[in-house]
C-alpha cells in the first residue's frame, strides 16, 4: 500500500494578527501551495521504487559501485519505512549483488563492513556477502 506524498493545511500556520483575527498570510499560503504542488508532483511510492530497482536487477547491464551503494542503502532503509515486504526487499538485494553489481558486490560489502559500527548494518552486509 502506497503511502500519500505529504499535503501540508494553511490551519497549521495560522497566527493572530494585530486585529484579533487568525489566518494565514498571502505569501504563506502562496508557499504552501508550492510545497504541496511540488510534494504531488514528485511523489514517488516504494511500489515504484522497488519496480525501478527490479528493473535494474534483473537487467544485464552492470552498475557502478556509487549506484550499488545507494541502492543498497535505500533498499535497506524501507525496514523504517511502511514498504515491509522484506522478502522481496532480501531477494532484490540477493538478485543484484549476484547479477548487475555481481563484479564489485563482494569488494564493497567488505568496505561497507570496514566503515561501519553499527550492528544492523553489520547483519544485512554480512548476510549478503554469505549469499
Amino acid at each position: 500500500m502506497a503511502k500519500e506524498p505529504t499535503q501540508f493545511r494553511y490551519d497549521n500556520w495560522e497566527y493572530q494578527d494585530y486585529d484579533n483575527s487568525w489566518g494565514c498570510d498571502r505569501l504563506t499560503k502562496k508557499f504552501i501551495e508550492t510545497v504541496n504542488k511540488r510534494n504531488r508532483e514528485n511523489f514517488t511510492s516504494w511500489d515504484e521504487i522497488m519496480e525501478g530497482y527490479q528493473r535494474i536487477a534483473d537487467g544485464s547491464e552492470e552498475i557502478e559501485k556509487n549506484r550499488y551503494i545507494e541502492i543498497l542503502k535505500d533498499v535497506l532503509s524501507m525496514y523504517k519505512h511502511s514498504y515491509g515486504n522484506m522478502e522481496e526487499m532480501w531477494n532484490l538485494l540477493i538478485k543484484l549483488s549476484r547479477g548487475a553489481a555481481d563484479k564489485i558486490s563482494r569488494e564493497t560489502l567488505e568496505e561497507l563492513l570496514q566503515d561501519t559500527e553499527s550492528s544492523l548494518e553489520i547483519c544485512n552486509y554480512t548476510h549478503l556477502l554469505q549469499k
